[in-house]
């Protein structure tokens, strides 16, 4: 239909209230503000309870030369250690030790991703036993191995349960995340 629509092609960016007019023939519209899309989260990678790199992938995170635009937060900490190695979809972040889920909220030159959703959880690794030292009869201490037990300052949130024996009592975390 003439005279009511106007398409055309846009570069890669980012941001909200951008102002957009139209001129024809040395007459300009008056300015109304234009967004780009949100960023979408599509998926969180988890990490081992000793920190690492954390991937968050989707879409409409921007360009490379924009990564100064993109803050992710974890449980409300600012993630300082972020690259972009994929334009528009990847980020990673450098993230510490922990344990549990936390919440992952993204903005993207002022759009905020909707945290609401479920892929906006960051999951560390389960505990992953790799070997148990065997105690006598008469009971005793047992020391197991693995990966993923948390760091010596979370030994009250490790529960041990030995099947049809209960739990057992005064675990020390002697090695941070291994045993």
């Amino acid at each position: 239909i003439p005279h009511v629509s106007v398409t055309c092609l846009i570069g890669e960016g980012v941001g909200t209230f951008l102002p957009l007019s139209v001129t024809l023939s040395g007459q300009t519209s008056s300015p109304v503000m234009f967004n780009y899309l949100p960023a979408i989260i599509q998926n969180i990678s988890s990490i081992n309870t000793s920190g690492g790199n954390i991937t968050v992938t989707g879409v409409n995170f921007g360009p490379l030369h924009h990564l100064s635009g993109v803050k992710l937060f974890i449980d409300g900490t600012r993630c300082d250690a972020l690259t972009m190695p994929v334009a528009h979809s990847t980020i990673v972040c450098l993230w510490g030790s922990g344990y549990g889920t936390k919440t992952v909220n993204l903005d993207v030159s002022g759009l905020v991703f909707d945290a609401t959703r479920s892929t906006t959880v960051l999951s560390y690794n389960n505990p992953i036993i790799s070997n148990i030292t065997a105690p006598s009869t008469t009971g005793g201490m047992i020391t197991i191995s693995g990966n993923n037990f948390g760091n010596s300052n979370s030994p009250s949130l490790i529960n041990v349960v030995i099947s049809n024996y209960g739990t057992c009592s005064n675990v020390i975390n002697l090695t941070p995340h291994t045993s």
